[in-house]
Parts: structure tokens; sequence; C-alpha cells
């Protein structure tokens, strides 16, 4: 069986990125995480849709290079 919730640290590690990239590029797309006691804890369907999210930005950004927009 698969986590469904993740801390900071595991939801950047799950994502494999480092914590800059985290906070400026996913955790922006995140809705916010649920406290649960002293630990906010991110849905791993968040952190996978926020992932697709980004990726699909950057791609759409690379063609729209790629074509000579900016």
């Amino acid at each position: 069986m698969s986590k469904r919730g993740y801390s900071y640290g595991e939801a950047i590690a799950y994502l494999g990125i480092k914590r800059r990239a985290f906070d400026r590029h996913i955790r922006p797309r995140l809705p916010p995480p649920t406290p649960c006691g002293t630990t906010l804890v991110f849905e791993r369907t968040d952190l996978d849709r926020a992932w697709e999210d980004y990726r699909d930005a950057r791609r759409a950004a690379g063609r729209a290079t790629a074509r000579g927009q900016p």
C-alpha cells in the first residue's frame, strides 16, 4: 500500500527535487497542507497534480520558445 500523506521533507523526496525548486515551483500550485500535530501533511494526489501542472507548463513554454515566441 502506498502512502497518502507526506511531510514537507517527504514530499520533496517523493518528487525527487531540491527544496528551493519545491518552494518556488511546486508549493504555489498545491492546496494548503493539512496540519497533523506539529507536521504539515501534503496529499500524494495533490503532489502528483501539482507536478503534472508544472511539467505541462514547462513543456508548453519550451514549445513556445522553440517556435520563437517569448
